[in-house]
């Protein structure tokens, strides 16, 4: 299993926000604040969903990373958690949005929060699962020789993540193994029921970890880049002219 380094993770993510920042400047708040068009009929509002969402993700990562801390004996304890902040951290949608629409702007596209692809008969389809989100970001990295795409895609393990949510595994002495091929409960029929998903506790806190560095990086950054609006002054975006209203910490139309 190849994954990235903390340097790579960090490097990937800044590559985004900084390609943008120095060829696409005036995009760039555009990719960062989310508008939903689709809510009210006719109406373009600025929505705070994404970032209360946010705040939970912060808040659920680091309560439990407290618990990890002093977690000394209980190896199968500690690998449970650190799986649960890996999913967790893996699902959430606000930073692949971000990414998404980072990408995009370097590929001359417009930003959209509406995250999807296009199926291979024309028409638009909602990514809902990690991995559609990850296969687009992919797609994008791809045609401007960016880091990201692939570095997602070996950070994503969706059988870990399947197999834990469904509560379809157990644990050996020493690994993770998944359980939905050899139980005949759920078993895919087109699939081998030999077909073993199996994970180590090192390879699990390797996970736990770069998802971890990933999360972190992308806090640190997008906080970074969005500091300088919060200024009071009127900022373009794609969907019209906002400006941050200090005494309430919130964006508004002007």
């Amino acid at each position: 299993m190849k994954l990235p380094l903390s340097s790579g993770i960090q490097k990937a993510i800044f590559e985004l926000f900084r390609g943008v920042k120095e060829g696409y400047s005036e995009e760039l708040l555009s990719a960062l604040v989310p508008i939903d068009k689709d809510l009210q009929s006719g109406d373009k509002l600025i929505t705070y969903v994404p970032d209360w969402e946010m705040h939970e993700i912060w808040a659920f990562v680091d309560d439990f990373k407290t618990i990890l801390d002093g977690l000394q004996n209980n190896q199968a304890l500690k690998t449970r958690i650190e799986i649960m902040i890996y999913c967790h951290i893996m699902e959430a949608d606000f930073p692949f949005s971000v990414l998404w629409n980072l990408s995009r702007i370097l590929n001359q596209q417009q930003c959209e929060w509406t995250f999807s692809r296009i199926t291979k008969k024309g028409k638009p389809s909602t990514c809902k699962y990690p991995g559609e989100k990850i296969g687009e970001l992919k797609e994008l990295s791809k045609q401007k020789g960016l880091l990201i795409g692939e570095l997602l895609k070996q950070l994503w393990q969706a059988n870990l993540r399947n197999a834990f949510s469904h509560s379809q595994y157990f644990f050996g002495a020493d690994y993770f193994v998944g359980t939905r091929q050899f139980s005949p409960i759920s078993r895919d029929a087109n699939t081998s029921p030999y077909k073993t998903v199996r994970y180590s506790h090192e390879e699990i806190n390797a996970l736990y970890q770069g998802a971890y560095d990933f999360l972190f990086a992308f806090v640190r950054f997008y906080k970074f880049y969005i500091e300088p609006y919060k200024d009071g002054r009127i900022y373009r975006i794609q969907a019209g002219s906002i400006k941050w209203w200090k005494e309430r910490g919130i964006w508004i139309w002007p």
